[in-house]
């Protein structure tokens, strides 16, 4: 449908109501500037929407009974505000919905209507605004903690919730704001709620489901309890997503497992019967994929930590074992069809993802562990896993690497600071290396949420801290060998960043092959420089760790990739 050559649709895609056209976003090389475009069926022909380069623009809302109809929000009558504007996506004409002065973010309803507003009072505390159709917006009377997030604006004045107390797992609440009703529908006291199924589009609330170590289904509704059980039996695998017809009719199911990639079927909702549609990566189908092993490994001060193992074939005792870290770091690893693990196991190698404090996923006593941890006991945990595998049996502790892309980047590179005798080698892809530069970067009130997760420079004493917690200072102690990506346009991550760190390690002449994607950013949303990174990535780990790597061939080739340091430290790098 679309003719984009370069990193592809990265933002969200939707189609119409009417099924005429198919509304995208895409960025710039990597530059998380989305812009957005209609694309219409029949003929192809793109329509943009919000493609002004100087916007930050986003989807906002759509609605099952507007055909052509879709609210976006953007920046270009205040740069610090966004506005909320309806377009019809068959002609992109625009118009002002909403002139936005007062509200960091505002959820619309199933009619498209602006109903709740959310801004920051005294130190940083969210206050949320409800609007009744037709008026003005209004504090929220509902009794909901400070935590509370909207899952559903309806309508009309019953809404949903994600609500949290304490240090606890989100619950998902049922609320009537013309009474000050609130009810609690399902909590878990182990896992947050991840995934949600209704009875009808739009309409109650069927199921719940949680991840702790795999997913689990949980019907809230009695009478959806049949329905859920069918769909659960309809393919082998796990459910965790149902997309209903506009008539609920039929339902596209979504199924994942270990050691398969994706299948997708059709669902007949009156006869609960159900037929294969199509697999993801159907390449794979008839390729023997190792399983995931789920474990709770308990970390040295106590606490719980969900952890996922993938052996090799060629053996579960004594294998070389690579560590990969999940970036975020407020995101979490999850069970399921990893492509690193099963790429790296095909390797030779065990691998090992765990979900160390801070993850999210788990409550808020877990992510409040990891505030004021990073390279802390962030990193100890992570520590403790390999002290595991290790007494396990598992993994030949003379042969270990850690790898990691974004927050995983950064635990990279505190893991070689700090631990460096326990690695062979690091893989650090677009990590951060600066808490210092990156908190001075940050603006209220986002300022304030890095401060209690990372830390601030509001103090000398607070700077300090962060400095000790940033690889950049610590450069003297990077010695074991080390591969750097980065992307030239990430936003988050920026390269004069890691150009800093690199002076220092090339100072010093440390081991490190330093690579930057020119067109790329945060991640590599081009499959050309994720396939070059790959094949230098596995090239890397079998010089060090002893597994398999496929010669390079053709996959440097023709990507914008430039070998800054390092060409020389590994055979065929250097193009």
């Amino acid at each position: 449908m679309t003719q984009l050559r370069d990193r592809g649709i990265r933002g969200p895609f939707r189609a119409n109501a009417a099924g005429t056209h198919i509304v995208y976003g895409a960025d710039d090389n990597g530059d998380e500037s989305w812009r957005y475009y209609s694309i219409e069926i029949a003929t192809r022909k793109t329509i943009p929407l919000t493609s002004d380069l100087r916007l930050r623009a986003a989807l906002v809302g759509y609605s099952a009974d507007n055909a052509n109809e879709m609210v976006f929000a953007h920046n270009e009558r205040r740069r610090d505000r966004l506005d909320l504007y309806r377009i019809d996506v068959t002609t992109g004409v625009a118009t002002l919905q909403y002139a936005n002065d007062d509200f960091e973010q505002i959820w619309v309803d199933s009619s498209l209507e602006h109903r709740l507003g959310l801004k920051s009072e005294a130190k940083g505390k969210p206050a949320f605004y409800l609007r009744v159709p037709g008026g003005n917006f209004q504090p929220l009377r509902s009794p909901l903690s400070d935590a509370a997030t909207p899952y559903i604006v309806g309508r009309e004045d019953l809404n949903y919730w994600f609500d949290r107390k304490g240090d606890g797992t989100n619950s998902l609440v049922e609320v009537e704001e013309r009474v000050g009703r609130k009810r609690v529908l399902f909590q878990d006291p182990r896992a947050d709620i991840s995934r949600i199924l209704h009875v009808t589009e739009g309409g109650p609330v069927g199921a719940v489901c949680i991840d702790y170590l795999k997913p689990e289904w949980h019907a809230v509704d009695p009478t959806f309890a049949p329905q859920l059980a069918q769909m659960e039996a309809a393919a082998a695998g796990f459910l965790v997503d149902r997309t209903l017809s506009a008539d609920g009719k039929r339902a596209i199911l979504h199924f994942v497992s270990d050691t398969a990639p994706a299948t997708f079927h059709l669902y007949d909702v009156a006869t609960g019967q159900a037929r294969a549609l199509f697999a993801d990566r159907a390449k794979l189908r008839d390729v023997a994929l190792r399983p995931m092993d789920a474990q709770v490994i308990r970390s040295r001060d106590g606490l719980d930590l969900t952890t996922y193992l993938t052996l090799p074939s060629t053996g579960a005792r004594g294998v070389p074992l690579v560590i990969n870290v999940h970036g975020g770091p407020h995101a979490r690893d999850a069970w399921g069809f990893d492509t690193t693990h099963q790429w790296l196991a095909n390797r030779g190698y065990a691998v090992l993802s765990v979900n160390f404090r801070g993850s999210t996923g788990f409550g808020s006593k877990f992510v409040k562990a990891g505030e004021g941890q990073w390279g802390a006991k962030m990193h100890d945990d992570i520590m403790d896993a390999l002290a595991w595998a290790v007494a396990r049996g598992v993994a030949d502790p003379a042969r270990v690497a850690i790898m990691g892309s974004s927050y995983g980047g950064y635990e990279v590179l505190m893991a070689l600071i700090r631990d460096g005798d326990k690695f062979a080698c690091g893989i650090d892809q677009f990590g951060v290396s600066n808490l210092v530069g990156m908190a001075d970067r940050y603006r209220s009130p986002y300022r304030e949420a890095f401060a209690r997760s990372v830390g601030d420079t509001f103090t000398p004493a607070s700077q300090t801290s962060l400095t000790k917690g940033s690889p950049f200072y610590l450069a003297d102690k990077l010695t074991k060998p080390l591969l750097i990506a980065q992307g030239s346009n990430d936003p988050r991550v920026r390269k004069i960043d890691t150009d800093l760190l690199m002076r220092e390690l090339r100072d010093r002449n440390a081991p490190v092959i330093y690579t930057v994607f020119a067109d790329d950013g945060h991640g590599l949303g081009q499959a050309g420089n994720r396939l070059a990174l790959a094949a230098i990535t596995e090239a890397f780990l079998a010089k060090h760790l002893g597994g398999s790597a496929e010669p390079f061939g053709n996959a440097l080739r023709g990507v914008n990739l430039d070998v800054r340091d390092g060409a020389d430290l590994l055979p065929g790098l250097r193009i």
